[in-house]
């Protein structure tokens, strides 16, 4: 059902997965924001469709290197609450982080393949 959503625009992307539906946004510099007209575009389409979202689920990650932020960006609301702020989160199995850095996927990857290996070893001495 989500594939007739359109909020494409050049500024801005969307990943559709099933039901899951992720927004990003390049906002050049001493420009504002879009992606809130996005979010009101989409409380729309899920009224009209019956449809409610998860609130627990919507978030915001900011990706930025920039060190002299004129103003902090604006909080997002969706059904009059404000999104939470984020630091990473996971997309199919991919860990993105606001730094664009590898650190958890890489940890999350040692750790379970260091599992695996005492597994195998313990399995080799019996």
């Amino acid at each position: 059902m989500i594939n007739d959503l359109k909020i494409a625009s050049p500024r801005s992307s969307n990943g559709k997965y099933v039901d899951d539906l992720t927004i990003s946004e390049i906002v050049p510099t001493r420009e504002v924001s879009i992606l809130q007209n996005k979010l009101d575009t989409i409380g729309d389409w899920t009224c009209t469709n019956n449809m409610k979202l998860n609130l627990q689920k919507c978030k915001e990650m900011i990706v930025s290197f920039r060190r002299d932020i004129e103003r902090p960006p604006p909080i997002l609301v969706v059904e009059n609450s404000g999104l939470e702020s984020i630091e990473s989160h996971k997309v199919l199995g991919l860990t993105i982080q606001n730094n664009l850095k590898w650190d958890l996927d890489i940890i999350e990857i040692v750790t379970k393949a260091s599992k695996r290996l005492h597994i195998l070893r313990v399995l080799k001495r019996s």
